[in-house]
């Protein structure tokens, strides 16, 4: 009786709903027949589903833990995101869920040009370091992170080191941080499991360390914006 009454309380798994669009705008065109992809923490898929003509989506979710979301389409490179699921039902905002064109990633590249590795094949993680104060979710108006340096950490404990650009914009293999423009890239990274290691100085005073969680698709990308950084002791 009490393993008959345990499983009535077994909470089903939630939902998640939004748009697949091709930016992270919520101006930005919807990808239609995209494709949803849903592992759960250990990487096993756990759901699949196709976005309609509006690019709009309903998939399973896994409740009460770390999951990882691909989308990809017709002309996109898989892109993924992580998520924290709950009990309850997800909404995805507008540009917040989308694919990276293969153009877009193409001009990732060149924007990198100095980077050894911005050719090479395989995954690719960029972004932009910004400041997270909890005042705002508006990422544009956090503040970037000028000091930040940027590793990815495969399953395997290999690690990889990001490229960065002059305070002008420019690709520079000269840089050793992420200085003005708060942008960083990771070139040729294997698929799977990869974590993303910020070390960054807080006011001169301690080296802080945040890390984000991936599973990468083969030849996918993950675009971080923002990479968030936390204020020292938060």
């Amino acid at each position: 009786m009490l393993i008959l009454l345990l499983a009535c309380f077994v909470q089903p798994d939630p939902a998640m709903r939004g748009r697949i669009l091709d930016g992270p705008d919520a101006a930005a065109s919807a990808i239609e027949n995209g494709t949803v992809r849903i592992r759960e923490q250990f990487g096993e898929e756990f759901a699949t589903t196709t976005s309609s003509i509006d690019g709009d989506f309903e998939v399973t979710i896994p409740a009460n833990q770390m999951f990882f979301m691909e989308v990809s389409g017709d002309g996109f490179i898989p892109t993924t995101f992580t998520g924290l699921a709950g009990t309850e039902d997800l909404e995805v905002a507008d540009g917040e869920l989308w694919a990276r064109s293969a153009e877009d990633l193409s001009q990732l590249a060149e924007t990198f040009s100095e980077c050894p590795d911005a050719m090479d094949e395989g995954a690719v993680v960029e972004g932009e370091v910004r400041l997270y104060l909890g005042t705002s979710n508006d990422y544009e108006e956090l503040p970037i992170v000028t000091t930040a340096t940027v590793s990815a950490i495969d399953a395997e404990g290999l690690t990889w080191d990001a490229c960065y650009l002059d305070d002008d914009g420019a690709s520079t293999s000269k840089a050793s941080a992420t200085g003005e423009t708060g942008r960083f890239a990771l070139f040729g990274l294997p698929a799977g499991f990869t974590t993303i290691e910020i070390q960054y100085d807080y006011g001169g005073t301690s080296d802080e360390v945040v890390a984000h969680y991936f599973y990468l698709p083969e030849e996918g990308t993950a675009p971080m914006y923002p990479a968030l950084t936390l204020l020292p002791g938060t």
